[in-house]
């Protein structure tokens, strides 16, 4: 099964030279896929989550998409131009999902990001249309914010490397072959109180450990989820945070639990492929019922 990604798409050749099923948009029946990509090195991460969905066996057309509001420093404009939609209502309707990434404004206050405004008419939209979506690390703080008034809050330190996650909710289809424990990365300095999410009655606290909070919380009604922590992340994606830490603070952490003989070991991929795999299963099933729907009354699919 194919990754479609738009014409120009940085990582295709990489992808492509692993074996990897990666090809241009066309009119191919596959599950369309946003990417709200709200982090400063946009090429490397829709290179890390078109790798992970390329895993999920199924056709998936990969649409990268932007803020209005906000001009990206660290990516040439000419390749936002060539590659990346400005998201819209509209083009948020043409989804089966959405994958909404973190961003390295965590240690502001919500509001004091330059795109907020925009960014909560996006969840708003999300949340009337009841768009699948897929938060991860600060979009999921602060879509929980936004929507549910559940305040983030400053660790002692950040939670920095590997740390097992516990499955407290063995009846979410996320965690589906998961076991009782899966490692993730976490690079955070925020996070929430387990006892903010589990007093909410329309909140679903799936996964998580005292180290570092909840990891994983669902929406069902709203058939949104939260992921704090980086399923999606590359081998080495904790070790070059820290080199980006070291240049500015010599006494930064070493990420945790996370380098073997001086290297860089990753023991989360499986659970990352099954993670991705289990919520774009949810997807394709949901599309599946909605086309055999509308065939059933006369509509054409």
């Amino acid at each position: 099964m194919a990754v479609f990604v738009p014409k120009h798409f940085a990582a295709a050749a990489t992808l492509a030279s692993e074996d990897l099923m990666i090809a241009e948009h066309g009119s191919q029946p596959a599950l369309r896929i946003g990417l709200l990509n709200l982090m400063p090195n946009k090429k490397a991460t829709e290179r890390q989550f078109a790798r992970v969905f390329s895993q999920t066996g199924n056709d998936i057309a990969l649409v990268p998409m932007r803020m209005a509001t906000h001009t990206p420093t660290h990516c040439e404009q000419a390749y936002l131009d060539r590659v990346y939609d400005i998201v819209s209502p509209q083009l948020l309707d043409t989804l089966d999902g959405l994958v909404v990434t973190g961003a390295p404004v965590e240690q502001l206050p919500f509001e004091s990001v330059d795109y907020w405004a925009e960014f909560t008419e996006v969840l708003d939209h999300l949340t009337r249309n009841r768009t699948n979506t897929l938060f991860i690390c600060w979009s999921a703080q602060a879509a929980l914010y936004h929507n549910h008034g559940i305040c983030k809050h400053t660790l002692d330190s950040k939670a920095f490397g590997v740390y097992p996650q516990w499955v407290l909710d063995p009846s979410s289809s996320l965690t589906e072959r998961f076991g009782d424990c899966f490692a993730t990365p976490v690079s955070r300095h925020t996070s929430v109180h387990a006892l903010d999410v589990l007093t909410r009655t329309d909140l679903q606290l799936i996964a998580g450990c005292d180290a570092t909070g909840p990891a994983l919380v669902t929406d069902p009604s709203a058939r949104q989820a939260f992921m704090f922590n980086h399923l999606e992340y590359e081998t080495t994606t904790l070790h070059e945070e820290y080199l980006r830490d070291r240049r500015t603070n010599r006494k930064a952490d070493r990420p945790k639990n996370y380098y073997c003989n001086g290297d860089p070991l990753n023991h989360w991929s499986t659970h990352g492929q099954r993670f991705f795999g289990n919520w774009i299963s949810g997807l394709s099933s949901m599309r599946t019922k909605f086309s055999v729907a509308k065939n059933s009354i006369g509509i054409a699919a």
